[in-house]
Parts: C-alpha cells; sequence; structure tokens
C-alpha cells in the first residue's frame, strides 16, 4: 500500500509531454475591461483557464527587426561543440562562435542596423543567441521555446535588429544555457555613441570579459596575468563584462579609477575611486576608466626615437640599456620631430647637440648621471619596481596626482608647442634634397649622394 501511494505520488509530479504557458495562472487586467474570444483567440488555441478574454493579437514570430535596408553591420557566427583551446594555452571542454571563445567582438555605432547569421555547425540540442541587455524587438530576443525555435545542428537563424543605446552588452546562447554559456558560448558587443560625450576616456577601449572555463577564472579567454598595451598616460576605458552565474569582484591597484557606465546606462559626474572594490553582478558590464600611470621600463637598447620613455615621469632602466638616435642625422635626417626639443629640455643644449650629430650611445648608466635615468636594475626587477612606485604614488588624492603632473610637464609641454612645428618643417624641407631609402638603420658610411650606399638592403 505504501508503496502504491508513493508511485502514485510520484507519476503526478512528472511534467506531461504537452502543455501551454497559457495554462498556468491568470491574466492580471488590473481592473480593465475584459474582451471576449476572438476567432484566433483562446477558444480557437485552448486557453483553459483565460477563456473570455480577448487574447487575439500579433505572433511572436511576427515581432521582429527591420526586414528591409542594408545592414551596417552583418556577420555570421558559427557554433561548434568540442576541445576549446584558451588564449593561455589550456583545453578543456566546451563551445566555440567562429572557433574562439569568448566569441568575436562585434562593433556597432548606436542606431546602426545589425545583422548577425547563426549557423549550428554541430551542438546537439541546438543554440540560440540572445542580446543580453540589448533593447530588441522580441522575435529578435533569442530565448529558445518562446521567440524563436532552437537552431538545429545543419541549421541557420538570421537576427536582425537596430541598436538604439550605446554601452557594453554580450551575447550568448539562450538554449541549455547553463552548460552552453558556461562551456564558452558567448562573445561580446559594443556600441559606440553616435556622438562621443566630451568627457570621454583619450585612450583606446579595453575589453575584460571575466568567465569561468571548468573551474579555470580566466579575463578574455586567458589565466593568469592579461596585459593590454595602452598609451602612457591615456585614459583608457576598461569594458568589464562579467559572463559568470556569479559576482565578480573588480579593482585597480595601481592607480584611481571612475566609473563611466552600468550596464550599459552612462554615470553622469563620477568621482575617482581609490583603493575600493566594485561588485559586478552575473551578467552585468561596468565601464571603468583608468588613467594610465607614467611610469617607463626601458629593458634594453634603445636607438629609435629614444626620447620617448625619457618623457615619462619616472624612467626605470635596465643596466644593459642604452640610448641613441640613430634614426636621423647619421642617416643623413634632420632630427625634428621631437628629439630636438625633448633631449634639450633634459641634459641642456651642449650635450643635446653632442649626442644627436655624433650618434651617441648613451649608457643606462651614463644617462642616470645625467639625470635622464632615475633608476638602474637588473632586468628582471624592473617591472616589479615599477609596481612598486605606481601604488606608491596611487596612495595621494586623484586630484593631488593630476594636478602635481599638470605642473611639473607644463614647461616641456610649451616647448612642443613652440618648437616642434618648426622642426617637422626642417626635417620635411630637408629630405626634399635625401631621403635614406634602403639603408636601414645604419649611419651614412660615405657622402650622401655618393651611391651605391642608399642601394644597400
Amino acid at each position: 500500500m505504501l508503496l502504491g501511494t508513493v508511485g502514485w505520488f510520484w507519476y503526478a509530479s512528472l511534467v506531461p509531454s504537452t502543455y501551454s504557458v497559457m495554462d498556468m495562472g491568470y491574466a492580471d487586467y488590473g481592473g480593465g475591461t475584459v474582451g471576449t474570444v476572438g476567432a484566433a483567440g483562446m477558444a480557437a488555441t485552448g486557453g483553459g483557464g483565460h477563456a473570455g478574454h480577448d487574447m487575439s493579437g500579433v505572433s511572436v514570430a511576427d515581432l521582429t527587426g527591420p526586414v528591409d535596408g542594408t545592414p551596417d553591420l552583418a556577420v555570421t557566427l558559427t557554433a561548434r561543440q568540442g576541445e576549446v583551446r584558451l588564449a593561455s594555452g589550456e583545453r578543456v571542454s566546451g563551445y566555440t562562435l567562429n572557433g574562439r571563445t569568448p566569441g568575436p567582438r562585434l562593433e556597432a555605432a548606436q542606431g546602426d542596423l545589425v545583422q548577425v547569421t547563426l549557423r549550428n555547425r554541430d551542438v546537439d540540442g541546438g543554440v540560440t543567441l540572445h542580446w543580453h541587455g540589448v533593447d530588441v524587438p522580441n522575435a529578435e530576443d533569442g530565448v529558445a521555446g518562446v521567440t524563436q525555435d532552437a537552431v538545429p545542428v545543419g541549421g541557420s537563424h538570421v537576427y536582425r535588429f537596430v541598436v538604439p543605446d550605446a554601452g557594453t552588452y554580450w551575447y550568448h546562447s539562450h538554449q541549455v544555457s547553463h552548460e552552453q554559456v558556461r562551456g564558452g558560448l558567448f562573445g561580446t558587443l559594443v556600441v559606440h555613441p553616435a556622438e562621443e560625450r566630451a568627457d570621454a576616456p583619450n585612450g583606446p577601449d579595453v575589453l575584460a570579459v571575466v568567465h569561468t572555463y571548468d573551474g579555470r577564472r580566466t579575463v578574455n579567454g586567458r589565466t593568469g596575468v592579461s596585459r593590454a598595451e595602452v598609451p602612457v598616460g591615456s585614459t583608457v576605458r576598461v569594458r568589464v563584462v562579467n559572463t559568470d552565474s556569479g559576482a565578480a569582484r573588480v579593482w585597480v591597484s595601481a592607480a584611481p579609477y571612475r566609473i563611466l557606465a552600468v550596464d550599459g546606462y552612462d554615470i553622469e559626474g563620477g568621482s575617482d575611486i581609490v583603493g575600493k572594490v566594485v561588485l559586478v553582478p552575473a551578467g552585468g558590464r561596468v565601464d571603468l576608466a583608468v588613467d594610465v600611470p607614467m611610469i617607463a621600463t626601458v629593458n634594453g637598447p634603445c636607438s629609435m626615437h629614444s626620447e620617448v620613455p625619457l618623457l615619462m615621469d619616472i624612467v626605470l632602466a635596465s643596466d644593459d640599456a642604452w640610448f641613441q638616435d640613430l634614426s636621423h642625422f647619421p642617416r643623413g635626417m634632420v632630427p625634428g620631430d621631437g628629439q630636438h626639443v625633448v633631449w634639450e629640455a633634459l641634459v641642456g643644449p651642449s650635450r643635446a647637440r653632442y649626442l644627436l650629430l655624433m650618434g651617441y650611445q648613451l649608457t643606462a648608466q651614463e644617462a642616470r648621471e645625467w639625470g635622464v635615468v632615475h633608476e638602474v636594475l637588473p632586468k628582471d626587477q624592473l617591472l616589479d619596481r615599477a609596481w612598486e612606485i605606481a601604488r606608491q604614488i596611487a596612495m595621494r588624492p586623484p586630484i593631488a596626482i593630476r594636478n602635481t603632473k599638470h605642473i611639473l610637464t607644463q614647461n616641456l609641454k610649451r616647448a612642443f608647442l613652440n618648437e616642434l612645428d618648426h622642426g617637422l618643417q626642417a626635417e620635411m624641407w630637408a629630405q626634399r634634397q635625401f631621403f635614406p631609402f634602403g639603408a636601414g638603420m645604419q649611419g651614412l658610411d660615405r657622402p650622401w649622394d655618393q651611391k651605391p650606399w642608399s642601394e644597400r638592403a
């Protein structure tokens, strides 16, 4: 008897083979008038508890984006299943889009028409693409079983929609998403504003996509340290996208930062943040503005535009480094595109003339004696020392850092404004007579008008 009772409860708990979400719950009209059933309404479709309501209307399949018009962004994404090689080299079982995970970074401008063709190469159970955070028509939302059918193996589906709002977004499968997204079936969508804000960062955009593959926490598909090359002294927009199912803690350890946007919405008047963590929820995005510290680490010989690292606030050099200008006067060129300004300002006019005219090789130790290098260290200690200095500077109030850098560089900025155009004019005018084609990065070994030196490979 007990066994039969347990069996009945088990059988009664099973989900039926077919059911309609329209039979669940009730429609709340908020006290409004309830219409009658139309020909296309619930009487015709088995509405059950919703009988008596006017459920005629537009099919979800008809709530599409623009069907006409040439797309501003058109891309095809092919979903695959199998072994995945992460950017850092590890191999895991998962999914890719166009052979990679995260999938391609899609970029559009506000108001652009986007067309994405999704192809399913071999993902069992089907795939879709959901545009996380993007305001798209219902039929383009990519929710399997609700707004579209999942794309089967060998099938395809086209999404077309206009991106109305600028911001940082991401796309991912919405079919068996707890497996497919976790396994890598996702990518990013960056929508740039139609008109850039006046206070927008002056540096590049950097994506930081957080995801955990088989227990490995990654940024942009890479375990360990991920590096981005950015101009020193610039302000970089870092677009953090948390694709995991749990919150991510984000911070900047060696510089102040500001929050520019959260989930695609701009934050007006954000102040500098130092030593605090930003908690990014599952699926969330946050855009940070990071001021890049101006600390140079010179880890070897520098013979072309060697004045550039010396423009930094603090210069560290390895003990085997040296500074030299081989790319101009030793090759018959006028050093007019910055060298004449920087070297004279840093070491004085007499030393600058000798260094530029003779192509003098200034060792790291001499550069420290001349006052253009501040510390000389073994090569393997440079970065650690740079981080130590950056963290020390970041302890000061952000406004103090910014204004101090401003007043300490004013004279050099004025020198550039006064002299750079004259130097460039002199250099380009001289090139009308002579340019060392084919000479490589070597000084002239004979008078400039005697060939065949200029024909050397």
